[in-house]
Parts: structure tokens; C-alpha cells; sequence
């Protein structure tokens, strides 16, 4: 409520960036649906509503579902601001922020389904950029998995 009352209270935009940023790394799920729905308000005014997508991919960091979620849910309200360029984001950024909500051939086949044709060869850079990420993932899970494994059978 705190942070709120200060993006609220911010003199420009980027402190208004800053704070509703933070809003937006709540860990708690109830909060998290509450700092979105705030980041597709009104209380965001139009000259920052290119401001909304930013804290949606913030958002996904730590609530991955939710901000998919909005994301599908809005995406005409939210690339709206960043056209031209927002079918570019779509297929080329959003895999890469997205690849833990959804999975990544549904995620794919969405993405096919909501930008022009001409632009499959970012898609490809995107999911490629995805795909990494979960392969860096399962990577990174197996070798803290051993460790921990190796650690337990050492004598305390």
C-alpha cells in the first residue's frame, strides 16, 4: 500500500516507471493479481500506456501464469502503444519472457496465431531464445540437484 501511494504519487515518468516496476516484483500471488490489475487501470494515464506491457513482462518474472494471462487476455490493449513495432515484440520478445507460462509449442502456435505471416522468422529467433531458456533450466536443475545429492552423502 506503501510503494502504491508513492507510484501513485510520482512527479514524472520515470519514477512512475521505477515505482510501479516494483509493484510488479510482489512475491505474494494475491498482491501480484492486484499490482496487475493496477498496471491495466486507469491509474496508469494514457501518455504512459506504453508503461502497461513493461510491467506485465516485470510481472512474469516471478508470476509467469498471471502475466501470460493478462497478456492473452489483452494484447491489442497492451502492443497498442508500441505499434509498429508490437507484432515484432510479440513474435520475437514474448517467447523469451514467456517460456515458463505456457508450453512452448502452445506458446508458438499462439504467437503464429496473432501476428502476420512475414513474421515466422522471428518467431523462430524467439522460441529459439525460449528454448534455451529451458534447456538452461533443466541444465541448471540437474547440476543443483547433484550437488545436493553429493552434499548428503558426505558426513556431517
Amino acid at each position: 500500500a506503501q510503494l502504491h501511494a508513492v507510484a501513485r504519487s510520482a512527479r514524472g515518468e520515470t519514477e512512475m516507471r521505477r515505482f510501479y516496476r516494483a509493484l510488479m516484483q510482489v512475491g505474494d500471488p494475491a498482491l501480484a493479481a492486484q499490482a496487475s490489475e493496477l498496471a491495466m487501470s486507469p491509474e496508469i494515464p494514457p501518455q504512459a500506456a506504453a508503461l502497461r506491457l513493461e510491467l506485465e513482462f516485470a510481472l512474469a518474472d516471478l508470476h509467469p501464469q498471471l502475466a501470460w494471462q493478462v497478456l492473452a487476455n489483452n494484447t491489442e490493449k497492451l502492443l497498442k502503444p508500441s505499434q509498429p513495432f508490437g507484432d515484432f515484440m510479440l513474435a520475437q520478445a514474448v517467447p523469451g519472457i514467456f517460456w515458463k507460462s505456457q508450453p512452448l509449442d502452445e506458446l508458438e502456435r499462439w504467437i503464429q496465431a496473432h501476428v502476420p505471416p512475414e513474421l515466422a522468422p522471428n518467431i523462430g529467433r524467439g522460441m529459439e531464445t525460449a528454448r534455451f531458456k529451458l534447456s538452461e533450466k533443466a541444465a541448471l536443475t540437474q547440476a543443483a540437484d547433484g550437488f545436493i545429492e553429493s552434499r548428503s552423502r558426505e558426513p556431517l
